[in-house]
This record gives C-alpha cells, structure tokens and sequence, in this order.
C-alpha cells in the first residue's frame, strides 16, 4: 500500500484511529458510522 498525502486529498472528515486494528474496526464500523471505509496509510506511519 503506498504512503497518502492527505492534505493533498478531498475530504470531509478524517478519523484517526491511533493503534486500532483496521480489521476489527472494519467489522463493526457501520453499527456507529455511515459511510464509506477506506484505508490509508499516512507517510508517518513508520
């Protein structure tokens, strides 16, 4: 997966979830959230 820019990107809203598995927050985001889930990983990541 390649490094997102993502104050070069449009957007509404951004949720960083610091030290949260993607995968089980993908099992149960639509309970809370509407929307689409997209994962993205920023340049400071490493």
């Amino acid at each position: 997966m390649d490094d997102h820019q993502f104050l070069e990107s449009e957007w509404d809203y951004c949720l960083v979830l610091d030290a949260c598995r993607y995968d089980v927050f993908e099992d149960v985001y639509d309970d809370y959230l509407e929307g689409d889930l997209e994962k993205r990983r920023s340049p400071g990541s490493s």
